[in-house]
C-alpha cells in the first residue's frame, strides 16, 4: 500500500514521506518511517496471535 502511495498518490503516509524528502524535511521523513515500522510491528503481532489462537491443535514447533 505504501509503495503505491509513493508512486501515484496525492495523500497518505507515502505521499507525506515523498513530500518531506523533496522539501528536505528530515523530521517528517523519519516520523513517517517510524509510523510505518510501528504499524508493521503491530500487524505482525496481531497476525501471530491470530495464527496461534487458530492453530492450537498443532504441536508447538521445536
Amino acid at each position: 500500500m505504501v509503495a503505491v502511495e509513493l508512486m501515484a498518490s496525492s495523500e497518505g503516509i507515502g505521499f507525506l514521506m515523498v513530500m518531506g524528502r523533496q522539501l528536505f524535511q528530515l523530521d517528517v521523513v523519519l516520523a513517517t518511517i517510524v509510523v510505518i515500522g510501528s504499524v508493521g510491528l503491530v500487524l505482525d503481532q496481531v497476525l501471530r496471535f491470530t495464527e496461534r489462537s487458530m492453530t492450537r491443535w498443532q504441536p508447538a514447533p521445536t
